[in-house]
């Protein structure tokens, strides 16, 4: 319902029109869903009581519940990882987290003695425009309890997940490979004017506003007949936030890399990414800046977080 009903996405068109494509067909065949019961989720921590290994689940895919964990002491260090994978929405669904679970999670965790920081594990397209907020909200709030905040690419990691990846304090990439840029924002949406007939059934739609509400919808109502001028002032504005939010958090990005173009990671070292890396030298790189002696292995050279 939500890619349904929002329009305007960091996100990578080609993989939403799919998604609105697959929704409209399912729609039309009168496809039905069942779902059997709360789905569990995955979100973990690693902890230093058993060697930054995954090893706790929390909640469920609709609400983050409670942390708990087995075997861990008050002098446990843990670090919170938060894997963002598939297309950003804000509010979740039956097999997905959306970025106001995100937000409530990173937040909660921030908020625990024994965490030293966070690790963002990214392999998305992007998503909704919104989401941003929630990440930068709950990004510079552990930020303010002085918890650094690694970003570690995998696959993908574009748009809306740039957006997220440049909040944090550095971005590591798996292989040179992986994707990383598509910064922009884009608008995708149907729209019918008023007085359009349906060439089967031969319906019209109308549409009546107060005579007082000539502003009321006046995007969308331009659009259907072709004009996106007060439409386009409103993508650019989003674009704009979105753009400040690079400048922000990631001022080294080159004007170039700020106009949609995605790019490999191995490509843009210095500018988009920090460096190469995996989830034990991220790790290590987190309790480096948090001024907490590791007890892993050391990571690598030729790069890497460490």
């Amino acid at each position: 319902m939500e890619i349904l009903g929002t329009k305007m996405w960091d996100m990578s068109p080609d993989l939403l029109h799919y998604h609105k494509q697959m929704i409209d067909s399912a729609v039309l065949l009168r496809a039905q869903f069942e779902k059997e019961g709360s789905e569990t989720g995955t979100p973990f921590f690693m902890s230093k009581a058993d060697n930054f290994n995954e090893r706790i689940y929390v909640g469920n895919a609709l609400r983050i519940d409670r942390w708990y964990g087995e075997d861990m002491d008050e002098t446990d260090t843990i670090v919170n990882v938060v894997p963002v994978e598939g297309p950003i929405i804000r509010n979740g669904d039956g097999c997905s987290y959306g970025s106001k679970n995100y937000r409530d999670w990173i937040m909660e965790a921030a908020d625990l003695p024994r965490c030293v920081g966070h690790l963002i594990y990214i392999d998305t397209p992007g998503g909704s425009a919104y989401a941003k907020n929630d990440f930068q909200y709950a990004i510079d709030y552990a930020r303010s309890k002085n918890q650094p905040v690694i970003a570690l690419v995998d696959g993908l990691c574009a748009s809306a997940g740039m957006a997220l990846a440049s909040m944090c304090d550095e971005i590591y990439f798996v292989n040179p490979g992986d994707r990383i840029g598509c910064i922009g924002t884009m608008c995708a949406f149907y729209a019918t004017p008023d007085g359009a007939v349906h060439t089967i059934s031969q319906d019209r739609y109308v549409e009546v506003y107060g005579s007082k509400s000539e502003w009321k919808n006046k995007e969308y109502r331009d659009a259907a007949v072709g004009n996106y001028d007060e439409l386009q002032k409103e993508v650019d504005e989003l674009n704009e936030q979105f753009w400040n939010i690079i400048r922000t958090y990631r001022p080294q990005v080159l004007e170039e890399q700020m106009h949609g173009k995605i790019y490999n990671c191995g490509e843009v070292v210095g500018t988009l990414v920090d460096g190469q890396g995996t989830m034990q030298s991220c790790i290590d790189r987190i309790l480096e800046l948090a001024g907490v002696q590791s007890v892993t292995a050391a990571a690598g050279n030729g790069g890497e977080a460490a």
